[in-house]
């Protein structure tokens, strides 16, 4: 009696499922020879999967990220914990080859944590390594520890939280007292206006 499409069919995938069995290993290294040599066309098949279907993609990834918010929580804690070391020392190095960007970083930071406001921080970093006088008294201003009256300062309002200009400390430290506001004061405040 000859066999039915669907025996048939059957057949063929209890073959193909033994195969795989007995020769696991064998197509492992098929595969990843095969991902090694086509890289970059693997590369170009993903991204434009991704541009053609990047909605369907995200829903994708959001109803996983939702539906396993508790295990990749616990996966991401469990990563750190273990990779502690490594973080370090990637940061550790990242900031030995890079101390420019790390600089930068650090003292946008600083302003912004100290509450200066301001549109485009990256304008005022390069203003404010650039700027060598004093644009209050005109002494020459200097960098580094310890701090003196001619240790380069950034003026902002802190009232609203506007830069001002760049100084020295002498002038900084001369200048009369602002009472530091609560954030709900200053958000009633028309940062336009000149408080000073």
């Amino acid at each position: 009696m000859p066999l039915t499409e669907e025996q048939k069919k059957e057949r063929k995938r209890e073959a193909s499922r033994k195969y795989r069995e007995a020769n696991r290993e064998k197509i492992k290294e098929a595969n990843r020879k095969y991902r090694e040599e086509n890289k970059e066309k693997d590369r170009l098949r993903n991204k434009n999967y991704y541009e053609n279907n990047r909605e369907k993609v995200r829903e994708r990834n959001n109803k996983y990220r939702e539906k396993n918010k508790d295990k990749i929580k616990e996966r991401n804690k469990n990563y750190w914990e273990a990779n502690k070391n490594m973080r370090n020392e990637a940061k550790r190095k990242y900031r030995e080859e890079n101390p420019e960007k790390v600089h930068k970083s650090d003292m946008i930071g600083n302003w912004k944590h100290r509450g200066v406001i301001h549109d485009d921080y990256k304008s005022l970093y390069n203003k404010y390594m650039n700027t060598d006088y004093c644009e209050c008294c005109g002494c020459k201003l200097t960098t580094g520890k310890p701090r003196t009256s001619t240790t380069k300062c950034l003026d902002h309002c802190h009232i609203t939280g506007l830069f001002r200009r760049v100084i020295c400390n002498g002038c900084n430290v001369k200048l009369p007292k602002q009472p530091k506001q609560h954030p709900q004061i200053i958000n009633n405040i028309n940062i336009n206006e000149d408080i000073s």
